[in-house]
Parts: C-alpha cells; sequence; structure tokens
C-alpha cells in the first residue's frame, strides 16, 4: 500500500460516480469505481482491500445492503457507507445500525463526503430533522426513485404560522421524486422550515408545486451555497402521476447522456474553480 487511502464507490448513477471519483482522486484518494451490486460484491469476495466503501441502496439486482454485508463478512475493519435519497429518516437509521454504517442522504455535500472517509465509523444520517408530532401516511413512507433534472429551477414562500411570508426563496432543483425534492440555494434554511414551492422544469415546458417542509441543509464546500433536502406536505392532485412521466422520459438514453455531459461538465468546472478561485459560467443550452 503506497499510504493513499484506498475507497471503493458502488453507484449506478454515471454522473455521480464520476463525481465521487474526481473528488475522491483530487483529495488524494486511491478510487475504485463500480456501477452495480452485483460486480462489487464479487470485487469484494475476490479479496480487495478498502478502508472506505461507499455504496447507493437502491440498484437493479443486488443492492447496497447486499453490498455492505459483503463487505462487513470479508472487510470487517472498512468503514461503510450507505447511501440513499428515498427513504424517511427511521428507515435509514435501521439500516445503519443493522449494516454498522454511516447512512447519508442524498445528493451529499461535498465537506460530508470528506468527512465520512475520515470519521470513525458510525450509524449517523446527516442533517435529518425530527419528525413533527403530527402523524403520516403510509404513503409517504414508500420508497421511490430521483428523478434527476436539468436547468430545472424553483421559487418558494415560506409558510408561517398565520400564512404565507413575503421573503422568497429561490433556487437549482437538482431532483424530484413523489416524496419530495432535492435543490441547491444560496443562503441557509433551517430544518423545519416549510414553504409553498412552484418549481419550473427545464426542457419540458412544465411546472411542479406544493407544501414542503426542509428535512436537511448542508453547505457547499468553496461555493457559499446550500444543498437542501425538502419532503412534500401536500401537492396538487395528479401531480404524482407528472412525475411518473418525468421518471419514463428521464431514463431515454438521450436524456441520460444529456445528464452524463452536464454532470462531466459541473464536475470539471467545480474542479476548475477550487483550483483557481475563478468560476466558469456554463451555458444552459449546450
Amino acid at each position: 500500500m503506497d499510504g493513499k487511502p484506498r475507497i471503493f464507490v458502488v453507484e449506478d448513477d454515471d454522473g455521480v460516480r464520476a463525481y465521487f471519483e474526481a473528488l475522491l482522486t483530487s483529495k488524494g484518494c486511491a478510487v475504485t469505481v463500480c456501477s452495480d451490486g452485483a460486480t462489487a460484491v464479487a470485487l469484494i469476495k475476490s479479496g480487495l482491500q478498502f478502508e472506505v466503501i461507499f455504496s447507493d441502496y437502491f440498484m437493479a439486482g443486488t443492492d447496497g445492503r447486499a453490498v455492505l454485508e459483503a463487505a462487513r463478512e470479508r472487510i470487517p475493519t472498512a468503514r461503510r457507507i450507505l447511501m440513499s435519497a428515498n427513504l424517511v429518516d427511521a428507515e435509514l437509521r435501521g439500516l445503519g445500525q443493522e449494516l454498522n454504517a454511516t447512512v447519508l442522504v442524498k445528493p451529499v455535500p461535498e465537506a460530508l463526503i470528506l468527512e465520512a472517509i475520515t470519521a470513525k465509523p458510525s450509524t449517523s444520517v446527516h442533517r435529518v430533522a425530527p419528525r413533527p408530532d403530527t402523524k403520516r401516511t403510509a404513503v409517504t413512507r414508500r420508497r421511490y426513485e430521483r428523478v434527476e433534472l436539468l436547468d430545472s429551477t424553483f421559487e418558494g414562500a415560506r409558510l408561517g404560522a398565520i400564512g404565507l411570508v413575503t421573503h422568497a426563496v429561490r433556487g437549482s432543483l437538482s431532483n424530484v421524486s413523489e416524496v419530495g425534492m432535492g435543490a441547491t440555494v444560496k443562503e441557509a434554511l433551517a430544518i423545519g422550515t416549510r414553504l409553498r414551492v412552484t418549481a419550473v422544469l427545464g426542457g419540458f415546458n412544465d411546472t411542479l408545486s406544493g407544501d414542503v417542509e426542509i428535512r436537511w441543509c448542508a453547505s457547499e464546500a468553496v461555493r457559499e451555497e446550500f444543498v437542501v433536502g425538502m419532503e412534500f406536505l401536500t401537492m396538487p392532485r395528479g401531480q404524482a402521476v407528472k412525475i411518473q412521466q418525468l421518471r419514463k422520459v428521464t431514463q431515454s438514453a438521450e436524456y441520460r447522456q444529456k445528464q452524463s455531459t452536464r454532470f462531466r461538465e459541473t464536475r470539471e468546472a467545480r474542479i476548475h474553480e477550487r483550483e483557481t478561485g475563478m468560476r466558469i459560467v456554463q451555458n444552459p443550452n449546450t
């Protein structure tokens, strides 16, 4: 071993996998990546050794649970990190305890990725808010695949005790599911903040709306931005069907290629910014 931390990243999303590889390599890690659970399990069982293993939870076929179970058996000293955007906090904590793993909610900010490779093994879940006293329906506990979005924005008005507060919150929308949204904003939002949001879906000539609650908020290193997770409290009738239709479109080969290209451009821009302190302004029409 040459002294570099050996990191294994198992992620079926090309853009996310490439982002992890570029980030961790730039930090001096020896990174091995894999796009599916079955291959990852085979590599672990072949005798490869790692100090840290990141695995997405929802993957076709062999999922992240199986990957980390294999790691626990074959590489018991490795830190195990499970990632998901689609599980509520109680389920996340249960998985963390079961697998003796740290669980991170996607999208995972850069600072938390770097913290995870240096921290001691734990079963923590980052920035998940306590549940309110009101009961949740069974529907909110279902698992949904995120719809990754390009060039999408949102605007929200704070929900106060007596109605809407005029202060507006604006940001870029990165993903959506029947459960909630992931976004990037310019200001820190307190966990538990409630917003009435309208999102404009880039490239689809359509919108989404609803009342949401901030479930977590974390700062993004280098850029003066914050990554937030928002959970739907209410949404208009028929919006779940609209999200299902979006999911079908975004799973096409053409959309995934465009998405992969955009992730690569964003990653390269962030590396350039980190190294030079200068931000590249990208053309959203490319």
